[in-house]
């Protein structure tokens, strides 16, 4: 997923809906940039589960084009941190994927979440985590 998300950070519709998104905030600051592209993307993506029995994970630049050409974009929570890392590394903000929920033995993931580094530490991205604007204040302390 890292390596997908690095990849394509510099396809031109991913690059655009960064962009996009960025617009407005103050320029080479990562903290207002980063609630601006998670309040953004917020507002654009729809959870949909991927069909059974298939773990299918979206490449950004799929989920940037439905965003310039529907308005919106959808998928799990693979597809979403996957797209959204892409943003943030097109904006050269830094960018890592946390899984939670391993079931014993078999080493799949139940979910997994984008998270941003700003000031030094790692700050979650979740959708499935119900954030207010100041959701940077304090940051998500754990080891994976």
């Amino acid at each position: 997923m890292a390596e997908k998300a690095r990849e394509e950070s510099t396809e031109n519709d991913v690059r655009q809906v960064a962009v996009g998104l960025a617009r407005g905030a103050p320029p080479a600051q990562d903290v207002p940039i980063s609630v601006q592209v998670r309040n953004g993307i917020r507002e654009r993506w729809e959870y949909i589960k991927d069909p059974l029995p298939f773990e299918y994970v979206q490449a950004p630049e799929v989920s940037a084009w439905r965003i310039i050409h529907d308005g919106r974009a959808w998928g799990d929570c693979d597809d979403l941190s996957v797209f959204q890392a892409g943003i943030l590394t097109a904006l050269g903000i830094p960018a890592r994927f946390v899984a939670i929920g391993t079931r014993r033995g078999n080493g799949k993931y139940s979910h997994v979440f984008c998270e941003v580094k700003l000031m030094g530490d790692w700050y979650s991205m979740d959708h499935l985590v119900p954030h207010d604007a100041d959701w940077l204040i304090v940051p998500l302390v754990k080891e994976v």
